[in-house]
């Protein structure tokens, strides 16, 4: 009877069971009244993710998502994907008055938006679901809650450990930085053991052995900037970043540098209605800080008296699209970054790509195709002027250094075409074409300003000869170097501003002038150089500054930053001074193309960049055949800056580190090439 008992309950419990889960397209709200509905939609982020991606669900502390089944639903078991470092709290209740606890999700390994699955050991009977974090960094977000009354047979499932296709889904931030660092630290072992043979005389020894690794370490490291193939982990194209260039570009003669955000939350108020942008707020792109958008909603005639009837439609059709792309609360993020900032040179070419249609996911895909192409480009010239070997140690920085990784600009839109313009135009130079080595250097600073200080160890070389030989000796190869150059800026920058219209022609320059100072002036946690180690104090860092006035909670920590810096200003002077005088002492007599490759180390003595443009110390892979410690030191710091993340958790504190690493090795490598002076350049 008993037994009969039990076959019946079964029964009627597989008969009341849904098949599937049951949150999926169910109501989800915020306690903020965010937008939730990604957490039961249909989309799927890969583990590894980064937390804040398109599709997850950002929370604040104390915040709560709160999914409704419909009706009462025996649960048995869970899955949530979520911030890796916190624990998500699953309650349920019947009434949404009265909670208790189901199940509480624990921190998991890894890094990014993780999976945790689990079997309640009693079923539970809710209608309502809320996830409460709490705990890790304060930093919360939920991508997905997937809740079943009877899961899949197979679930969980262990992956197979032994599996590389298994393996390689799997990847994500920490496993690829781990690859990363293992392959620098491999190639810095591999230089050294190659310099001490060769100081020993015995360079011969090992030879094709070295050559073989060094060929596999190249190639793994070209693969480990694209993530080994798995790009953003969740897609291939940076939706951030080209929302930023396209609509920057395509719509500057209307935009300008000021308006994206705010002519962009009103084409957003049209198209979705006022509702879509209440509370709103923006980056005032004229001050950089974050505003209400409210003003510019009450008066659109602040955006739309800028365009035209046609220009406004298409404007509007191209927010639609990105708007599509991102979840509310990523979208309003997004309008917190600090707009376009592309010169009028790369505008001019940058428009003409993006006007060629409407945005749209295949335009976006081809868009982001353009820089894989030059960087292939730009190998094959250092494969050219330096032979394979030293490209191979030049891949290792760049595809293994922490920050310049693809995590930044990797399929973005036209954001690697200075790069690939300066390292070619060494090249050229290298290979005796300094017509057209200027010409592409010149263009590169056109792009973004900062590659023109590599041309400063050309001219530091021109001036230590002057000073000695009381003249200034110019033979005919600096002369086409210097014709290059005045080419590019007569034609490159009369053609930029002609292709402006609506700005003015030189105002469309003078804006530009503007915008820098601007973005000189505000500091941000990603930035690196000399600069950044001068104005770092460590009671004023972003971890126990943190908490500004208004929207922007990294106020206090900004003008922190612009007051020690001020205090410390003749330090920071002194500092670039001395190097400029290393600069000038290591450049005399080197040939040209040393040169310009030691004027690169001026870029983070007298700037202050965002982290992704350090790509550019792939040029000290040049000098590794004259002084073999060189790379030694540079594929050492790649392989340091891969472990700098699992130290310093904030990302001021992360590149003040980096910084100082890159700071001493170019100041070392400087001093060991004018050690060198005379050597003569062999194919290693």
């Amino acid at each position: 009877m008993l037994d009969c008992g039990r076959m019946w309950a079964s029964v009627l419990f597989a008969l009341s069971c849904a098949v599937g889960n049951l949150a999926a397209g169910r109501p989800a709200v915020r306690s903020d009244a965010g937008d939730a509905a990604g957490v039961t939609g249909e989309r799927h982020l890969s583990d590894g993710a980064a937390w804040d991606s398109p599709g997850s669900v950002t929370l604040p502390a104390g915040g709560a998502v709160t999914i409704d089944l419909g009706e009462a639903r025996p649960v048995r078991a869970l899955a949530i994907q979520a911030d890796n470092d916190d624990v998500y709290v699953v309650e349920g209740s019947a009434d949404a008055q009265t909670w208790r606890s189901v199940w509480s999700a624990p921190s998991v390994r890894g890094a990014g938006l993780r999976t945790r699955r689990h079997r309640l050991d009693a079923e539970a009977d809710v209608r309502f679901l809320r996830i409460r974090p709490h705990g890790g960094d304060g930093a919360y977000a939920v991508a997905s809650l997937e809740v079943y009354c009877e899961p899949p047979a197979d679930w969980p499932s262990e992956p197979s450990r032994l599996s590389p296709i298994q393996w390689w889904r799997d990847l994500d931030n920490d496993s690829i930085l781990a690859v990363k660092g293992a392959v620098a630290a491999a190639g810095a072992l591999l230089l050294l053991v190659g310099a001490v043979l060769r100081w020993r005389g015995k360079e011969g020894v090992l030879r094709r052995s070295r050559d073989g690794l060094l060929a596999l370490l190249g190639i793994v490291s070209f693969c480990s900037w694209f993530n080994l193939f798995r790009f953003h982990f969740d897609d291939t194209v940076h939706l951030w970043d080209i929302y930023h260039y396209y609509i920057g570009a395509k719509y500057f003669p209307e935009l300008g540098y000021s308006a994206m955000y705010e002519c962009t939350t009103v084409a957003e108020a049209e198209v979705f209605g006022p509702a879509s942008v209440a509370g709103r707020t923006i980056t005032n792109l004229v001050t950089n800080q974050i505003e209400s958008a409210a003003p510019v909603v009450a008066d659109p005639a602040r955006c739309t008296s800028r365009f035209s009837e046609e220009r406004w439609r298409d404007f509007k059709a191209d927010v639609r699209f990105f708007h599509g792309q991102f979840t509310r609360d990523r979208w309003t993020e997004v309008l917190h970054d600090h707009g376009y900032n592309g010169t009028p040179v790369w505008g001019a070419l940058g428009r003409a790509i993006a006007s060629l249609g409407p945005a749209s996911e295949d335009q976006l895909h081809l868009l982001a195709a353009i820089d894989p192409i030059l960087i292939a480009v730009m190998w094959g010239f250092v494969v050219w002027a330096f032979g394979w070997r030293v490209a191979c140690v030049g891949l290792l920085w760049w595809g293994t250094n922490y920050p310049s990784r693809y995590y930044w600009n990797g399929g973005a839109f036209l954001r690697m075409d200075w790069l690939a313009l300066a390292m070619a135009g060494i090249c050229l130079v290298k290979k005796g074409r300094p017509g057209l080595g200027g010409f592409a250097l010149t263009y590169s600073a056109l792009l973004r300003v900062f590659p023109g200080f590599i041309l400063v160890g050309l001219f530091a070389k021109v001036v230590v000869g002057w000073v000695r030989a009381r003249r200034i000796q110019v033979g005919g190869e600096m002369r086409r170097f210097v014709l290059g150059a005045a080419i590019a800026v007569g034609v490159l920058v009369p053609v930029s501003l002609i292709l402006a219209p609506g700005r003015g022609g030189l105002a469309a320059l003078g804006e530009f002038i503007d915008n820098s100072k601007k973005h000189l002036e505000t500091p941000l946690t990603n930035n690196m150089g000399w600069k950044t180690l001068v104005a770092y104090q460590t009671e004023t860092r972003a971890r126990v500054a943190l908490g500004g006035d208004g929207a922007d909670p990294f106020g206090a920590w900004k003008a922190a930053r612009r007051h020690v810096f001020a205090e410390r200003l003749p330090f920071f002077l002194a500092g670039l001074a001395a190097f400029l005088g290393l600069l000038a002492w290591a450049a005399a007599g080197q040939p040209d193309w040393v040169a310009l490759t030691l004027g690169v180390g001026l870029i983070p003595f007298a700037t202050e960049l965002t982290c992704y443009y350090y790509s550019f110390l792939l040029a000290y892979a040049f000098l590794w055949p004259r002084r073999p410690l060189i790379g030694v030191g540079l594929l050492a710091v790649a392989a340091a800056s891969c472990f700098v993340p699992r130290i310093a958790w904030w990302d001021d504190a992360r590149y003040f580190d980096i910084s100082l690493q890159v700071i001493v090795f170019v100041a070392l490598a400087t001093i060991l090439v004018r050690a060198a002076s005379g050597t003569r350049d062999t194919d290693r």
